[in-house]
Formats: structure tokens, sequence, C-alpha cells
């Protein structure tokens, strides 16, 4: 899941520039995680059997969207692991780990983080792949709930 401030880009740059920008982020996005496994479920959502390789796929999006598409304001990317209910016939997606890689993208995203829970990280912290990347582990409390993530940056 990932968190951007489309608002603003509307307020900026107007409907017709939204739309553009819209478009090459979200075909951006696509194309980076098809390449990395990833399975489109809705514009937000992409599932990936593997865990180590949805963080490289944000890793990249995000060097690629922070170098190319300057206007939006990327907040960054949430990624969790878990069961989820998908409702047939429909872009509803239901669970825990939705609800987390929500809160971990828009919520506590910022200038383009990839964070991660806790529980993804614990499984993926040993993959050769993501060795060189730095990662903050973080601690932050919304809602009343408290979240532990690892961001990668």
């Amino acid at each position: 899941m990932y968190g951007v401030e489309w608002e603003e880009v509307v307020k900026h740059h107007g409907m017709e520039k939204f739309l553009e920008l819209q478009k090459t982020y979200l075909d951006l996005l696509d194309s980076t995680f098809i390449n990395y496994g990833g399975e489109k479920k809705t514009s937000l959502i992409f599932i990936f059997s593997d865990g180590a390789k949805a963080v490289q796929a944000c890793l990249e999006a995000k060097n690629k969207v922070t170098s190319t598409l300057t206007q939006i304001p990327f907040k960054g990317f949430g990624l969790h692991v878990g069961p989820m209910i998908v409702v047939k016939g429909t872009e509803l997606l239901l669970g825990d780990c939705i609800n987390t890689a929500s809160k971990l993208s828009e919520d506590l995203g910022a200038k383009g983080s990839v964070n991660v829970s806790d529980t993804l990280y614990d499984l993926i912290k040993d993959d050769a792949q993501l060795k060189s990347h730095s990662v903050e582990h973080k601690e932050q409390t919304l809602s009343g709930v408290t979240f532990k993530f690892a961001s990668f940056v």
C-alpha cells in the first residue's frame, strides 16, 4: 500500500495535471511491482508471495518516483503480512494486513519511506538483497494502537 497527498497535487497543479501525474505514477508502480512478482488487487494494493521482493519493489519504485515525479508529495509505502478476506467481484479487501499496511504508508509514511511491520521484518531481515539498505526501527502510537516497524532508507 502507498500514501500520496493527491489533494496537494490538485491544489497546486489543477485537475488536468493531477490526472496526468496520477496515471504516470500508477503506471510506474504497476510495472515495477509486477516486475517483482506483485499481483495487483486494487490501484492501492499489490500482493506478493515473497516479502523481500515486495520491499525491493517498493525501494525501486521509491527511487523512480522521487527522481522523476517530483511534483507528487509522496508519503511512502506500507507493508505487512497476514490473512485477508477478498470479496469476489469487488475491490474490497479486509484484514489486519490491509489496515496495518495502510497505517504504515498513509499515517506513518514520510518522505518516501518504505515501512515494514515488525512481523514482516522478522521474516525478511536476513535476505541478502536487503542487507545493503539501512533500516531504522521505530515505534509510534496512533488511535491508541502502537505500531512497531522498520523503515528502510
